[in-house]
Parts: structure tokens; C-alpha cells; sequence
């Protein structure tokens, strides 16, 4: 055999073990990230949205990073007071989801910046009532109410689909759980008349005040926000 010959099968040798090793880095590294980040749409309860999912753990643990919300406004005409609303449903999530079974099955829990609230805005066409007062309709120039919760919420849920998993580009996604908001706060401001007494006026307020705090007890069962919502989620 000579130098030339030598030298060609030791070309060859180097190529194919190259191309091997190659390969095998090539399998290595698809084996060891089979996940990627992957992006959902959202919509339900919490409004319109979208999640970030990053996986932590491949097969079990995603981070998952959300911002979601709507607004609604309304007039609304109640027995003898004009009143205005406006709803405001906004929250920033920081959540972990866990698939138990490595599949598209989740358990989800975490920490929810809850920017939700209600602002109302009542002028009187009328005789008003505040906590068992009647007050004519020249004794109050406005009345602004607001109901909102703690901003920071813990949430817990079960949910189905797996953004980070880049067996196929898109996925489809569903949650279920509550947010605990905590009992609601309200807090409502009254305005007087320019022709009612101070003292009367001093006397307005403070039944403004008590009347927030009934409506504060009667809205003590909803510590809970109900999450649902339907996405789909495309992989990178």
C-alpha cells in the first residue's frame, strides 16, 4: 500500500468519524432540549391576554410570565341617583407549572400583581338615602365609590397544554382556578351642597362612610376570582 493510498483512507477514516461525532452531538442536543419557550393567546374571565412560558425542568417544570385584562364603562339609571362604572380587570402573573405525568396535564400556582377595581360615579336626581339618612337632592353634589382588593394575590389552578414543548408548533391551552383577592376594600366619597351647613355636611359624610362599610360586609364572600381561560400557544 503506498503513501497515497495511506494518506486516502486516513482522510476517509477522519471524515466519517467527524460526521459521526457530528451526529451524535447533533442527537445529544436534541435529546437533552426537547422544549423551547413558546408564547399563548388568551381569553376569559381575567380579559385578554398572553403568557411566556419558559421550561425550567424539561418534562415537568415551565415558568410561565402573563399580562392580562379588559376594560368595561357603563351608564346606568338607579331609582333616583345617575350613576357612571367603570371596571377595570388587569393582572400581572408570575406562575410555575408542574406536569406531573410529562404530558400536557398541569398543576399551576404562583403570585398575581390584581389591579382589579370598580369605580362608580353617582350624581342624585333625587332624595338620597346613606346608612338610614335622607338627604335632598341639593344636599349632595356627587358621590364616588371604588372597590378594589389586595394587589398581591396568590393563585392556584389545574390547566391543560404545554407551550414549551416544540413537539408541534402549535398547542392548545385551558385553565381553571381562583385568585385569592381578598375581602374587597370600599371606600366612597360624598360631596355637599353648596347650601348645606357645615355640620350637616360633617353628618353626610361620615353616612357615606358607614354605608361603604355595609357594602364592604355584604361583599365579604368574594374573596375568590374565578380564572377560565382558553388559549392557544405556539412553540419557537
Amino acid at each position: 500500500m503506498n503513501l497515497k493510498t495511506k494518506s486516502f483512507l486516513t482522510l476517509c477514516v477522519i471524515s466519517l468519524s467527524s460526521v459521526s461525532f457530528a451526529s451524535e452531538v447533533n442527537t445529544d442536543s436534541n435529546s437533552l432540549s426537547p422544549y423551547l419557550p413558546g408564547l399563548t393567546a388568551k381569553v376569559g374571565t381575567l380579559g385578554a391576554g398572553l403568557d411566556l412560558t419558559i421550561p425550567v425542568m424539561p418534562d415537568n417544570i415551565n415558568a410561565r410570565v402573563g399580562v392580562s385584562g379588559f376594560r368595561y364603562s357603563y351608564d346606568v339609571d338607579i331609582s333616583s341617583t345617575s350613576i357612571g362604572a367603570d371596571l377595570t380587570i388587569f393582572n400581572v402573573s408570575l406562575l410555575a407549572d408542574y406536569h406531573p405525568f410529562q404530558g400536557g396535564f398541569r398543576i399551576t400556582a404562583g403570585g398575581v400583581y390584581n389591579g382589579n377595581k370598580l369605580d362608580v360615579s353617582g350624581r342624585p336626581n333625587g332624595t338620597i338615602n346613606f346608612n338610614g339618612i335622607d338627604y335632598a337632592v341639593a344636599d349632595v353634589g356627587h358621590v364616588d365609590a371604588k372597590v378594589d382588593f389586595m394587589p398581591i394575590a396568590p393563585y392556584f389552578g389545574l390547566g391543560w397544554g404545554n407551550a414549551a414543548n416544540k413537539d408541534s408548533s402549535f398547542h392548545f391551552a385551558f385553565d381553571i382556578g381562583a385568585i385569592y383577592q381578598g375581602t374587597p376594600n370600599v371606600t366612597m366619597n360624598a360631596s355637599c351642597g353648596s347650601a348645606l351647613p357645615a355640620a350637616q355636611c360633617s353628618t353626610l359624610r361620615a353616612s357615606a362612610n358607614a354605608e361603604a362599610e355595609v357594602i364592604e360586609d355584604n361583599l365579604k364572600f368574594f374573596k375568590f376570582y374565578p380564572v377560565v381561560q382558553l388559549g392557544v400557544s405556539y412553540s419557537f
